[in-house]
């Protein structure tokens, strides 16, 4: 799995955690690049629970 369908998963994912529809990686705006390390973090905190989930431990 690439790293962008990786990211379109977890984009998805969360989306459908919080009852959105799954939107196309267009329509999202891009991070904001001085947030810097909070952006960092809760992509990571995205990223561990989404594999958390997919290992079925959510």
């Amino acid at each position: 799995m690439s790293d962008k369908e990786t990211m379109s998963g977890i984009r998805d994912w969360l989306n459908s955690r919080a009852g959105g529809p799954p939107n196309p990686p267009e329509a999202l705006p891009e991070p904001d690049i001085d947030a810097g390390e909070s952006v960092a973090k809760r992509e990571e905190e995205a990223v561990q629970a989404f594999l958390a989930s997919r290992r079925g431990e959510a």
